[in-house]
């Protein structure tokens, strides 16, 4: 069963078996980040029977209120196979569903659609700018809010949020060209990342 249809299913659970996400306004920010492992990238490259290291830079942001959430996020990948150099930077739309799970917790579930990139490898003297671009991606987003000591009148927000999650990218770049020169075959890349973030609930 594709991830996707796991993060549907999941999602119709949470709908009747928890509550909604209170109806606060939430401002979220999120990068990759290694967590409890030694590297914030778990994905990898095949190159026929040659396994190749990936690391990603994963910038994202979310305003939601309620359960909806819109955000976005940018991507660059970069990895070795050979003599090439490959980079991959990728801008995506994202959508998320907010539950709350206990009264001070929620999880996020949410899909992405690579909107626009650009794939670049360099081999020998040559840079190939690949231009066709495209993509779709799965995340979770686990929230603890913590509750401010005192209230202040000067800070408009209630709360402040711990983000820890996971996120997987299937990108696909193609229409590789130097000059003359162009490269037929597409490249087909999963990453993955752990996440961790702060929020604002208002």
């Amino acid at each position: 069963m594709k991830l996707g249809t796991w993060i549907f299913l999941f999602s119709l659970f949470f709908v009747w078996n928890s509550a909604s996400a209170e109806s606060f306004l939430r401002m979220r920010i999120y990068q990759q980040h290694p967590l409890w492992t030694k590297n914030a990238e778990q994905g990898s490259y095949m190159e026929g029977s040659t396994e190749t290291s990936m690391e990603t830079n994963l910038q994202g942001w979310m305003l939601s209120y309620g359960m909806l959430g819109l955000g976005g996020s940018t991507t660059v990948t970069e990895f070795h196979t050979g003599d090439k150099t490959h980079s991959l930077t990728g801008e995506w739309h994202d959508i998320g569903l907010i539950f709350g799970v206990t009264r001070t917790s929620t999880i996020t579930l949410g899909t992405g659609n690579l909107s626009k990139g650009e794939g670049k490898v360099n081999y020998n003297v040559n840079e190939y700018i690949g231009s066709k671009v495209s993509g779709n991606s799965y995340f979770a987003l686990f929230g603890l809010e913590y509750i401010l000591p005192v209230n202040l009148d000067i800070i408009p927000f209630e709360y402040v949020e711990i983000l820890v999650g996971y996120r997987e990218n299937r990108m696909k770049y193609g229409g590789y060209q130097s000059g003359s020169i162009t490269i037929d075959k597409a490249l087909n890349v999963k990453s993955i990342q752990y996440l961790f973030g702060l929020g604002l609930v208002f």
